[in-house]
């Protein structure tokens, strides 16, 4: 039985490595055969990991007609997904009936999938898996919204109620998640189920071995904080530098936030302003964020939203204490409602420095072994095991 993965992204997001794995399992468990999809510049960097496991990449060949679309400047990722759902729409349709995999699953910018999909004969089994909590299902706080994010809000929960309902099954990382889909859209509940990410691999702990050569982040004498993400609203990491600005009253502490973005020149400026240049560093991104995060005195998740919050049980499974937002959908239920880490309210730095203070402050070893507990729910086998059984439910 073949397989087919369809997931196109820019920059560095945390679907990456949860497609990878999931095709790796697909193929180390069930003896599928698993190609992905390179529409543009997916998977660079991952190319010898994903061959080594024997998984195919297809390559629709955006990146020889359009070579600095990653770069481009107006409208960013939006013209990013303009050029995919057009392109990829004509050549996806091509392959799949060409080549005629029994199963898709699509990751991130799925409707011109779904309907290259469904405009053809013999259409393979569509599995819609939703990596990321969609905004139209509601945030804490719209008070910071244009006009523009209600109409995007708007059309794509329409988008939604007519496409994705003909696909097999959708699948969604978490309960919250899947009970906000039923009950904001019209699809049915019965076609909605939620399977874990396969984050957690032997990788991590092998990459968490290798030896820091920083002298920032040596220094011993001072709490090391470490934040992982996109430099972007979502993250929110305005909020967290502005509760490092109050923690450095009370104790010696280093925050350094790994990922790139467009929020960079903000938080920069940000960083200035408050006089924290010796305090806070925007490191960018690193292919091995894990030997700083073991060695990290604490871990914050300072997002508006999240689903369920990757790098949270990354750090978890490394046995890192962990502060995080109360945002939709995941934190919150990965840290059993504060029995695996300390909980702040979204965008309340105040709150945010105060959770900081009381876990640097307390080393809390029951808070970090239930987090432990809760992050080996999503290995490679345990994945492997639902979707397997879900494809034999559609096939």
């Amino acid at each position: 039985m073949k397989i087919l993965y369809w997931s196109p992204y820019i920059g560095h997001v945390g679907t990456i490595k949860a497609v990878i794995n999931s095709a790796i399992s697909m193929k180390k468990y069930g003896k599928y055969d698993v190609t992905i999809v390179k529409n543009h510049s997916e998977w660079e960097g991952f190319e010898e990991h994903i061959n080594n496991n024997e998984i195919n990449i297809v390559d629709f060949g955006l990146k020889k007609r359009f070579p600095n679309l990653y770069k481009t400047k107006f409208m960013g990722s939006r013209l990013y997904m303009i050029t995919v759902a057009f392109f990829g729409f004509f050549q996806l349709r091509k392959y799949l009936k060409k080549e005629k995999p029994d199963i898709l699953i699509t990751n991130l910018i799925a409707l011109p999938a779904i309907l290259s999909a469904i405009s053809i004969k013999n259409s393979p089994k569509i599995i819609a898996s939703i990596q990321g909590y969609p905004k139209f299902l509601g945030l804490p706080d719209t008070s910071n919204y244009e006009w523009w994010m209600y109409a995007e809000d708007t059309l794509r929960k329409s988008l939604w109620n007519h496409i994705y309902k003909r696909v097999d099954k959708i699948v969604c990382m978490t309960e919250d998640t899947r009970k906000k889909l039923i009950d904001k859209t019209t699809l049915k509940a019965s076609n909605i189920i939620v399977i874990e990410n396969p984050v957690i691999d032997d990788a991590i702990y092998i990459s968490a071995r290798e030896v820091i050569n920083n002298e920032w982040f040596n220094d011993t004498s001072i709490k090391q904080i470490v934040a992982i993400g996109r430099l972007s609203f979502q993250k929110d990491f305005q909020s967290l530098i502005k509760a490092i600005s109050i923690v450095k009253q009370d104790m010696d502490v280093k925050l350094t936030i790994f990922g790139e973005g467009e929020d960079r020149k903000e938080l920069e400026h940000l960083i200035k302003k408050l006089n924290l240049e010796n305090i806070v560093k925007l490191h960018g991104f690193t292919t091995n964020p894990f030997k700083y995060l073991k060695n990290s005195d604490l871990f914050v998740l300072s997002s508006r939203w999240e689903d369920p919050g990757h790098v949270l049980l990354e750090a978890a499974t490394l046995k890192v204490p962990i502060v995080s937002t109360s945002c939709p959908s995941g934190p919150a239920i990965l840290l059993e409602n504060g029995k695996g880490g300390f909980i702040c309210n979204v965008e309340d730095f105040q709150d945010m420095a105060n959770k900081i203070i009381e876990a640097l402050s307390n080393n809390d070893e029951n808070k970090i072994e239930t987090a432990y507990r809760f992050s080996q729910r999503y290995t490679l086998k345990s994945h492997f095991d639902a979707l397997n059984k879900l494809i034999e439910e559609i096939k």
